[in-house]
């Protein structure tokens, strides 16, 4: 809605030292940025995810940092770079560009910078958001558990629920549950579930 050419936000993968294309708009085609990945020490998006600092050129040819990864980006001249934080840590970088130079101004940088905030939050919102729905879930899983053992005399029918609630909080594709038998001193297979229901 500013008539930019391409706005894209990007994640940090702290583990990998890498951004990560996780939405886009604008002029690139979609087939071109898909999984799109580059280390922090490349580039203005780099610099902004490492430094966690707002980087603005208003003419990339002179810009030593900027890089170009995509054969349309030879049409772009200017490019602003600001930091997503969570908290006080960076956790991903708002990339916005043109293709006219000195496209950008301070009203540019100070709605950016803004909207960035506000990504920032939303980002935070959604993962407490999810946070909470494992722990329902997993009270819930415990709670059917606990409701079946009281009501059940039936090992088969505990092991089962047990099965049954393990696979949906962990996303496993089975679960075994394995008895110890002391006479024999040995493992003995009480229930093994699939992901789609079947026994194996």
């Amino acid at each position: 809605s500013f008539g930019y050419f391409h706005v894209a936000l990007y994640l940090l993968d702290a583990e990998h030292g890498e951004v990560v294309l996780h939405a886009f708009a604008g002029g690139y085609p979609a087939a071109l940025l898909a999984g799109y990945r580059q280390a922090v020490n490349v580039g203005m998006i780099g610099h902004a995810a490492q430094q966690g600092e707002t980087l603005l050129a208003n003419d990339v040819t002179q810009e030593p940092r900027y890089f170009n990864f995509l054969p349309d980006g030879e049409k772009v001249r200017s490019e602003l770079c600001v930091p997503i934080a969570h908290g006080q840590h960076i956790i991903g970088v708002l990339d916005v560009q043109h293709v006219e130079r000195g496209a950008f101004g301070l009203d540019d940088v100070q709605a950016m910078e803004t909207l960035a905030v506000q990504i920032g939050i939303a980002i935070q919102n959604a993962e407490l958001f999810e946070e909470t729905r494992q722990h329902v879930a997993e009270l819930t899983a415990l709670q059917e558990i606990n409701l079946q053992i009281g009501a059940s005399l039936d090992i088969s029918i505990v092991l089962e629920t047990i099965a049954q609630n393990a696979l949906k909080l962990v996303g496993a594709d089975d679960v075994r549950i394995f008895l110890y038998d002391s006479v024999k001193d040995e493992f003995v297979l009480g229930v093994a579930l699939q992901e789609d229901g079947r026994h194996t």
